[in-house]
């Protein structure tokens, strides 16, 4: 998945805090598939229209972000506390909206690339995971 700038609107302090503990390890989480066909889904083909719903799911989910106390807490603790699981919980929830949003606009495919997608802690878990939900067929090679 191509890399993405993160927009907190409203979250100056936090943006600030971040500035200064930039040398703390925030962690890291990863959500994705291993279906070689989901980018085909989302940006489409000269034959297939473009379904997109990484794109949309992601700036819904850091605009909730925003307005989200919890979720903000949770990343001051992490930040606090060198890590912590604020990118996991924003992962899953990236994850569920991709899911909601395929369900929405009848991305159907025997419930395969929806299935497949996954999240964990490192790219190479997310793509173990991701395979092993998925028939063999359809995974993706070469990585």
């Amino acid at each position: 998945m191509a890399g993405f700038a993160l927009a907190f609107t409203g979250l100056t302090q936090l943006f600030n805090l971040l500035r200064v503990m930039e040398k703390v390890d925030f962690g890291e989480a990863w959500v994705g598939s291993a279906v070689v066909y989901g980018p085909f889904q989302e940006f489409g083909t000269r034959v297939l229209q473009e379904r997109p719903h990484w794109r949309v799911a992601i700036p819904q989910i850091v605009a909730e972000a925003g307005g989200d106390v919890g979720l903000q807490q949770d990343i001051v603790d992490g930040l606090a506390a060198g890590g912590g699981d604020a990118p996991m919980k924003i992962a899953l929830k990236i994850e569920r909206r991709v899911k909601e949003i395929i369900t929405a606009k009848g991305i159907i495919d025997t419930n395969n690339y929806r299935g497949s997608i996954a999240t964990g802690k490192t790219e190479n878990e997310v793509f173990g995971k991701s395979a092993a939900k998925s028939r063999p067929e359809t995974v993706a090679t070469g990585r």
